[in-house]
């Protein structure tokens, strides 16, 4: 092994230009995969601890009993699971008025847990003391401080602090904190538990539930904290594929959805792309490092050194390469990562810095913003991953040695020794007809074979079809954010005002939405009025039979389920009836299906537009009925409270009207959360018509939801303080902040662009760097012919000209493939996108102007790596070059 040590540091000593190229590869990958993949660990590390901040530090809640609070006061130790903290919450009561509160009781662990400390005053003592949050003091118009009275219900109270606003404030969950011995009314009392992360989540969940006899559904779970530490089950990839190809009829869609819900597939994804395209490189140089070598190689079989001796060789001084050049781009690539990541830190946490779906008050937000940004700029390094990428590495070298070995085995040592061993010239006629005779012998040098030849294609459009594909993937990312930022995150507009309760038929009048028009810093308001209504499918035009088998149980409580059964075997479908004004209608257009939306069309003909619903696999197909079908509507008709409408009983008086279907639509914009919506996300269809066709057809008047758009160089706070002074009188209406969360999420879209544009140029350059290399090399390689026929009386100028035409016709070559690969895996990506990503836009083309550039940037990278080495072999003499050894430097 000594001696093997020896030879391999004098080979790497003598062949400096090869080792410096070898050295410079290594590097280069190492950086990329240990940067890359400790860039995926921080961005997980940073979105569970931004998590952490929105959802709470909490794993599970479930009822609190005796034999649990027992267990948990002498310590939560068990074999099987650990519970490090816990904490109680008592709902008191749910007052009504001056809006719908709840009253709690929650103890210090509980506060602690879902981030409810106090910023100002103490914890109420006795039954006349109440806590609030700021969002909660500023909807009931309360300004100030610790020991303000407040009148809760009829009943006043003394404010003695204040808390920490939620993140997650969502409508209709004004919280007040009582003390302990307030009179308990609802009888619902709750233990928030916290286990310890040591050992997979899903398991010590499966162990206490066990221990006290708990069901699934009787525990409450923090899934977007857990999703990272282990909170459900996963299964093996052998029953995924059985699942999907002999349970579910060959559903390649189903596999991949179970895999990206079980791990993060695109991370994955990236790191084995970036895995294959650094193999591709390492393979590329240190195929032309040994390939110089090989007249050695010959030379050590004929003194008697066999198969064996040559691998140890071969792969010591491969794997020297490796190590010598793995540490430097460890430490490159994670210096360069970190920077980076502060730099840049939104990009890398889900929904940009933990902009919820819902917003908070004005202040809480910045504070929030502050601290989320804190946690995202906390740098990891990936041990795990830099050692197992390193470890791939050495197979890979251990598969390139095994190649050369087999090669080189099957070859006479003679043949290794000579010099123009690769070039087997076959007694063909290569000039005919007309064909210059130069012209021939250089198109005939330059191809080095078939496999080679194609893999000199493949280099030269992969980094063309990595950059297009990543273009792609970022045109049609920055469609579906833009278009989810108004329709799924709900942040179409700067604020909203809208009512808390659907307790009374209560609306915001117009007078109020013109005066909240006129004020300064406000650019335009958006109305939206909204009622309960079925739609009547006659039998076999709902074709998803089961879509509300599993929402039906969850809105049980609320509004008796969401579809059923009728006498004549249809399906009557609860949905959102919602009036826009023109502009909002307007605005759909980005989401449209089928059909055409004009709004002065719809009055005139009255007509309607239809929000389909979407499965988990991005499919629309829902119903049979498509633009210009007619559809069924039940509406409650009278002044009926709306907690009682939504759950159309048989007591309530109705009216059956018929609509045409103008157009179908794939998301409705703004929502009216107290019908049927989860959040910001439509859980049902919604039927959509303009303003006026609500008043006329149902004598609705007044608005549910005022969407309002900020100017775009107004000041939040102080013109939230004049909307908020516009609704002080009406009953049970908040506002709704969401500036603060809007600015994050442009910021976050921004820099997440940017980030991917960088990744896609990093690709295309280093695509063109290997192509380049491999190219010179074959021109390098090439000298001792390029001497012989330049001593045939050819010009250097000629010469230059037919190498040229030779290096454009590799570019065109590689350029038709990089348009073909490019078309096939951009359709493979639409799909992936919209089915498996479930992306608002996954059919944007790539624009003619990215094209183009890739086409040119490829033909300059061909005619360079060609033209300069040539340049380079005609300032040597003629008889140096045909006196020159082929394999030597």
């Amino acid at each position: 092994m000594k001696t093997i040590c020896a030879f391999v540091r004098q080979n790497m000593s003598y062949y400096k230009r090869d080792t410096a190229a070898c050295l410079a590869a290594v590097i280069f990958v190492a950086a990329l995969l240990s940067g890359t993949g400790s860039l995926l660990y921080s961005s997980r590390m940073g979105n569970l601890e931004n998590n952490r901040l929105i959802y709470g530090d909490w794993n599970y809640y479930t009822l609190k009993t005796g034999p649990l609070m027992q267990e948990l006061r002498e310590g939560g130790r068990h074999p099987d699971y650990d519970i490090v903290s816990y904490g109680c919450v008592e709902m008191k009561k749910v007052l009504t008025q001056p809006g719908r509160i709840t009253l709690l009781y929650g103890d210090e662990n509980y506060r602690s847990m879902l981030h409810r400390e106090l910023l100002e005053g103490v914890y109420p003592q006795d039954r006349n003391q109440v806590a609030m949050d700021r969002y909660t003091l500023r909807n009931l118009g309360i300004t100030g401080g610790p020991g303000t009275q407040v009148e809760l219900d009829g009943r006043t109270y003394t404010l003695t602090g204040i808390l920490r606003d939620r993140w997650a404030a969502s409508v209709g969950t004004m919280e007040a904190f009582v003390s302990e011995d307030t009179p308990e009314e609802t009888g619902r009392a709750f233990v928030f538990l916290k286990f310890g992360e040591e050992r997979r989540l899903h398991s010590q969940w499966e162990a206490f539930c066990a221990r006290f006899g708990l069901q699934p559904g009787q525990m409450g779970e923090n899934e977007p904290v857990n999703r990272y530490l282990g909170g459900s089950q996963k299964a093996s990839l052998k029953t995924l594929w059985k699942e999907a190809f002999v349970d579910r009829d060959a559903d390649i869609t189903y596999l991949l959805l179970q895999l990206k819900k079980q791990s993060d597939p695109a991370g994955g994804g990236i790191l084995l792309l970036l895995g294959f395209f650094g193999a591709f490189v390492l393979y590329s140089v240190f195929r032309i490092s040994i390939q110089k070598r090989l007249p050695q190689y010959g030379i050590l079989r004929s003194i008697g050194v066999g198969d064996t001796g040559i691998f140890r060789i071969i792969f010591t001084e491969l794997a020297a390469f490796l190590l010598l050049g793995w540490i430097p781009g460890f430490i490159l690539g994670n210096l360069a990562v970190k920077s980076l990541y502060s730099r840049f830190n939104t990009v890398f946490l889900s929904k940009g810095m933990g902009v919820s779906q819902e917003a908070l008050s004005l202040p809480a937000a910045e504070e929030l913003l502050q601290r989320t940004a804190s946690a995202a700029r906390t740098f990891h390094v990936s041990l795990w991953t830099s050692a197992s990428c390193l470890l791939s590495l050495l197979i890979l070298l251990l598969l390139i040695t095994l190649i050369f070995i087999r090669r080189i085995h099957r070859q006479e040592a003679v043949e290794l020794r000579r010099e123009n061993r690769s070039i087997k010239y076959a007694r063909t006629t290569c000039a005919l007809r007309n064909k210059s005779p130069a012209r021939a012998l250089v198109s005939r040098l330059l191809y080095p074979g078939r496999a080679a030849f194609f893999s000199l294609l493949v280099s030269l459009a992969m980094g063309g079809v990595i950059f297009l594909c990543t273009d792609y993937v970022i045109i049609n990312t920055r469609l579906h954010d833009e278009r989810a930022l108004k329709s799924d995150d709900g942040l179409g507009a700067g604020y909203q005002v809208l009512l808390e309760t659907g307790e009374r038929m209560n609306s915001i009048p117009e007078e109020t939405a013109r005066s909240i028009a006129d004020l300064p810093g406000v650019e335009r308001v958006h109305t939206v009025s909204g009622l309960p209504c079925q739609i009547l499918f006659a039998p076999g035009e709902f074709l998803w039979q089961d879509y509300f088998t599993e929402v039906n149980r969850e809105y049980q409580t609320f509004c008796h389920g969401i579809s059923e059964k009728t006498e004549d075997g249809g399906v009557a479908v609860k949905c959102n009836l919602l009036g826009y004004d023109d502009d909002l209608l307007a605005q759909l257009e980005a989401f449209l299906l089928e059909g055409k939306i004009d709004p002065g069309q719809m009055k005139e003909k009255n007509t309607v537009i239809l929000t389909a619903i979407m499965d988990g696999q991005g499919n629309y197909d829902s119903t049979t009925k498509k633009a210009g079908d007619t559809i069924l509507l039940k509406v409650p008709s009278g002044q009926a409270p709306l907690s009682q409408c939504r759950s159309f009983p048989e007591n309530l008086e109705y009216e059956t009207r018929e609509f045409t279907i103008a157009a179908i639509v794939s998301r409705s914009l703004t929502k009216d959360p107290n019908l049927y919506t989860a959040n910001t996300t439509d859980i049902t269809y919604s039927i959509l018509m303009t303003t006026q066709q609500l008043q006329e057809n149902f004598a609705v008047r007044g608005s549910s939801v005022l969407s309002i758009i900020k100017e775009e160089k107004a000041k939040a706070a102080p013109t939230a303080d004049s909307i908020r002074e516009k609704i002080a009188a009406l009953p049970d209406c908040v506002l709704k902040d969401y500036t603060r969360a809007i600015e994050q999420k442009e910021l976050y879209l921004r820099q997440k662009m940017f980030y991917f544009y960088a990744l896609a140029l990093l690709f295309f350059l280093a695509g063109l760097l290997h192509t380049g290399n491999s190219l010179s090399h074959l021109i390098f390689s090439r000298r001792h012919e390029i001497g012989i026929i330049r001593a045939m009386g050819i010009s250097d100028r000629r010469l230059l000209t037919l190498i040229a035409k030779e290096a454009l016709r590799y570019a065109l070559l590689s350029s038709l493939l990089m348009l073909t690969a490019t078309a096939a895996a951009t359709r493979a990506a639409s799909y992936i996108l919209s089915h498996i990503y479930l992306y608002l836009s996954a059919k944007a083309p790539v624009p003619p102007s990215a094209i183009t550039a890739a086409l040119l940037i490829n033909l300059a990278a061909a005619l360079l790596a060609v033209t300069l080495p040539t340049l380079h072999a005609l300032k040597t003499p003629i008889l140096t070059q045909i006196n020159r050894q082929r394999n030597t430097p």
